[in-house]
């Protein structure tokens, strides 16, 4: 997972270049940052700094900022998975949601679902619902995993389901400003 770290650095080493000369796009995704956003710190190009970057990074992946994104990267356990297993394109699924693990594991047993963390809550999906995250359910990585996010079968292996979960979530648009995916090949 360092070496998909690191590329993320990458990105937002981008990220801080364009938006310190002045690039309207790059500057649009930085205002977003909590920092820009409640006027605690002015928006000008001076003020912008690299963790600001990483921190946009994270977020538009889905954790909460990059301390949340480096800890799941790294393989180290935390109370919330943030919503990178929930994007946009699969809000529209009806999905079981449950406040705490040990339900939501005994009735995953019985719907025989896949168990994901949102945030600090916990969801039961369907084989479609995965295969739009982008990890088809048939997948042999996959079924050593097993069908639980939370607590795998193989933690190793988890880590590289989250980086290709991330890598389809990413789009040659959040990339910095007119860079390519090529990083991510």
């Amino acid at each position: 997972m360092t070496e998909f770290i690191q590329q993320l650095k990458t990105l937002a080493r981008l990220l801080h270049r364009n938006a310190k000369c002045g690039q309207k796009e790059a500057l649009a995704r930085i205002e977003k940052h909590p920092s820009f956003k409640l006027k605690k710190i002015p928006m000008l190009p001076e003020n912008i700094q690299r963790r600001h970057c990483l921190d946009i990074q994270a977020r538009e992946i889905g954790f909460d900022n990059w301390l949340h994104a480096k800890c799941l990267l790294e393989g180290r356990d935390h109370e919330s998975f943030g919503t990178f297993l929930h994007p946009g394109r699969c809000h529209g699924f009806t999905n079981i949601w449950l406040s705490t693990y040990d339900e939501a594991r005994s009735i995953n047993e019985t719907k025989n679902g896949h168990l994901i963390g949102y945030k600090k809550q916990f969801m039961i999906v369907g084989d479609h619902y995965m295969d739009v995250v982008g990890i088809p359910v048939d997948d042999p990585d996959y079924l050593k995993m097993g069908r639980d996010w939370i607590k795998p079968n193989d933690p190793k292996i988890r880590q590289q389901l989250i980086e290709r979960v991330i890598k389809k979530t990413l789009s040659p648009t959040k990339t910095g400003g007119g860079t390519s995916n090529a990083i991510w090949a």
